[in-house]
């Protein structure tokens, strides 16, 4: 072992400028009261129907219209949350493949206050035959519409939409309410 002589040398002092100012976060609607909750809930109905219509992001299915994921994230953008996918699972069901979609709603904090599983299967009839990527990409289309859902439908109906996100009503699921009616 080599002993060590002479003067210590002193650690480099590096000049390191302060993090940046945080930029300031846009007023939360996070209400005080139920009053101002609903104002606010219908101030955001008035527009989304404005903007939906502009963007044609309404599906009429069977009489009922019903929003696609673009108007569930634009929702979203009012209330300062957003969607994340947290993993997406390759499944099978015999001979049905596709995806298993987790997604996360964050705030605008980036603070996870809700989520959801959406699937896509090569056996649904809008998918058969279609690439894989296609199926993960309509599982994870599913989550996030399904998880922003569950926050924010109330909103949805106020606007006068039915509260399923379009991509939710496959042609097995129009099968399943005909036969139950």
């Amino acid at each position: 072992m080599k002993k060590q002589t002479g003067e210590m040398k002193k650690p480099i002092s590096l000049l390191v400028s302060p993090p940046p100012p945080q930029p300031i976060s846009p007023p939360q609607p996070i209400l005080q009261t139920p009053e101002e909750a609903v104002e606010f809930g219908r101030r955001s109905a008035r527009l989304l129907k404005k903007i939906v219509k502009e963007g044609g992001w309404i599906v009429n299915i069977q009489g009922k219209e019903y929003l696609q994921f673009e108007a569930w994230q634009t929702l979203a953008k009012f209330y300062g949350l957003t969607v994340k996918t947290k993993e997406t699972k390759y499944v099978e069901y015999g001979a049905s493949k596709g995806f298993e979609a987790t997604v996360e709603v964050l705030d605008i904090d980036g603070k996870v206050i809700g989520g959801a599983d959406g699937m896509c299967v090569s056996s649904e009839k809008n998918w058969i035959g279609k690439p894989l990527f296609a199926l993960r990409s309509m599982a994870q289309t599913r989550a996030g519409a399904r998880a922003l859902r569950q926050l924010l439908s109330w909103v949805v109906v106020l606007a006068g939409f039915k509260p399923t996100p379009a991509e939710e009503i496959t042609e097995e699921v129009l099968e399943i309410k005909e036969n139950k009616q």
